[in-house]
C-alpha cells in the first residue's frame, strides 16, 4: 500500500468516527484533539509507524512552529516523515494559515505534508482552491483531504444537558434524563439538576437539597443562596428556603458542548468540594 492510500484509509475511518458521533448526538463533544486522536489511532492500524510526535516545537527562521502531528511511516521498507495539520471547523483564514505552515515545513527535509479538515462545504471548497507550489529543490508535496457537512445537527435540549452532566461529573455518576427538565444526578444529600427549561436559552446548573437544613446559614456559609424561578424560567434570589441553590449557568445556543463543559467544570468542582465530595 502506498503512502497516499494509507493516509486516505486512516482519514476515511476517522470520518466514520465523526459520523457515528453525529448519529449519537455527541458531535458537539469533538475537538481538534479528538480529531487528531481518532486519526492517529486508525493510522496506527493501517500503517507501520515509527516515531510519532504531537505539537512538538520547531524553530524556523524567526518563528516557532508546532505541527499537529509528525509521523514516521514505513512504506515499502522506506521511512517517510510526514507532517499533518488538522482543523475542525473554525475560521477559514486559520485553515489557510495552517496550509502556509505546511509549505514552510518543506525546508526541514520532511517528505510531505497533509492538511486534514472537517468543515462546512464553503470552507472545504475554498481550501481546495488555494494554489500550492511544489518546491523545485525537494520532493516535498502538500496534499489536502477534507470532509464537509452541510449543517451541524442540533442536539435536543435534554440530550445537551445529559452530555454536559456526563462530561462534568463523570460517566459513572447515577442520573436520569427528563425531556422537560434536563438531566439530574443523584447524591446522598442533594441532586444536581442540569436544567434546560429557561426561556433565555440557558443551561442552569442547580443543586436541589433533599431536606430543609436545620440552619439556613449552613448554605449561605458556603457562599450560596437559595433561588426561585418565575414563569419564564428566569432565576431570582430567595430569602427563604426553596431547596434550590444556583451553581452556575451558561448560554447553550451557538456554542459547543465542550465550551459549556469548560465553563461549568470549575463552579461544579468548587461546590462538590465544599459539600465534601472530592
Amino acid at each position: 500500500m502506498d503512502l497516499q492510500k494509507i493516509i486516505e484509509d486512516a482519514w476515511s475511518k476517522t470520518i466514520d468516527d465523526f459520523k457515528n458521533a453525529e448519529e449519537r448526538g455527541e458531535v458537539g463533544l469533538w475537538t481538534e484533539a479528538s480529531l487528531r486522536l481518532s486519526f492517529v489511532r486508525h493510522l496506527n492500524k493501517v500503517a507501520e509507524l515509527g516515531r510519532v510526535l504531537a505539537e512538538t516545537p520547531f524553530h524556523l527562521g524567526n518563528d516557532d512552529y508546532k505541527p499537529d502531528i509528525i509521523a514516521d511511516i514505513k512504506v515499502n521498507n522506506i521511512v517517510k516523515r510526514v507532517a499533518f495539520e488538522m482543523k475542525l471547523f473554525g475560521q477559514t483564514e486559520n485553515w489557510k494559515k495552517d496550509l502556509e505552515k505546511l509549505d514552510r515545513y518543506s525546508i526541514i527535509g520532511w517528505d510531505c505534508g497533509y492538511f486534514l479538515a472537517i468543515g462546512y462545504p464553503q470552507q472545504c471548497d475554498e481550501i481546495q482552491k488555494v494554489p500550492i507550489e511544489k518546491s523545485p529543490l525537494t520532493q516535498y508535496e502538500i496534499r489536502i483531504l477534507t470532509h464537509s457537512i452541510p449543517k451541524p445537527k442540533e442536539v435536543p435540549d435534554f440530550k445537551f444537558a445529559e452530555l454536559v452532566l456526563k462530561e462534568t461529573l463523570g460517566k459513572e455518576t447515577p442520573y436520569v434524563v427528563s425531556e422537560i427538565e434536563g438531566a439530574i444526578a443523584f447524591y446522598e444529600e442533594f441532586g444536581l439538576i442540569f436544567d434546560m427549561r429557561s426561556k433565555e436559552n440557558k443551561l442552569v446548573v442547580r443543586a436541589g437539597l433533599h431536606d430543609t437544613p436545620t440552619d439556613e446559614q449552613k448554605v449561605k456559609g458556603l457562599g450560596y443562596e437559595y433561588i426561585t424561578f418565575d414563569e419564564e424560567g428566569r432565576i431570582h434570589p430567595s430569602k427563604t428556603f426553596t431547596g434550590d441553590i444556583l451553581i452556575g449557568e451558561s448560554e447553550f445556543r451557538g456554542i459547543t458542548v465542550n465550551q459549556v463543559v469548560n465553563k461549568m467544570k470549575e463552579p461544579l468542582r468548587q461546590f462538590m468540594e465544599k459539600m465534601g465530595y472530592t
